[in-house]
């Protein structure tokens, strides 16, 4: 599972996501757009369900590669521990991973129920910056690294890309670049 805001989701989602399906011999890797971050109290620039479109738009053709209305279809803020309980639910004989940034490492302690997240899926650590250790406490046998070619790409830098008028079809796969081209219209 690789859960995040989608705020639009970019080249690198998708290299993270197939990255990870091929190292870890994956048979799917799950993108799921929160419907409010516990993270983003400011909200988000695209509404969810433009963003659960433009996921589907990003990973259109990449076998392994699915998207998840997990966290659109409850109420907010999206907690990884409950998305995690209820794919756990739904397929309980399912090893499940969650993707994260290595450089996140150490703010999973600070997530709701840390512990149950460990106990719940694997953590696939992603090696796309600085690499942290894992806080003091929790399991790091429930970790794996995973590299990636560094993509210094970022929705943030989309979103700002946007409001200046400036092109992101370099940035972005082309079928999300229709649906934010659509939103400008």
């Amino acid at each position: 599972m690789l859960g995040g805001s989608f705020d639009p989701p970019h080249i690198g989602h998708v290299i993270l996501a197939q990255e990870v399906l091929w190292q870890l011999d994956l048979d799917e890797v799950l993108l799921v757009p929160c419907l409010r971050s516990p993270h983003k109290p400011e909200g988000h620039r695209f509404d969810a369900e433009l963003r659960l479109q433009m996921v589907e738009a990003a990973i259109e053709g990449h076998a392994g590669l699915a998207a998840s209305r997990a966290e659109l279809d409850r109420e907010p803020p999206s907690f990884t521990v409950e998305t995690l309980r209820r794919l756990s639910d739904e397929e309980p004989d399912t090893q499940l991973w969650l993707l994260v940034g290595a450089d996140q490492l150490h703010a999973l302690a600070s997530w709701r129920d840390p512990e149950v997240i460990l106990q719940l899926a694997r953590i696939a650590a992603v090696d796309r910056g600085p690499a942290t250790d894992l806080p003091e406490g929790l399991h790091a046998s429930r970790v794996d690294r995973v590299s990636m070619p560094r993509i210094d790409v970022s929705s943030t830098d989309i979103r700002r890309r946007l409001d200046a008028g400036a092109p992101v079809w370099h940035l972005v796969p082309p079928g999300v670049t229709e649906l934010l081209e659509a939103t400008r219209a």
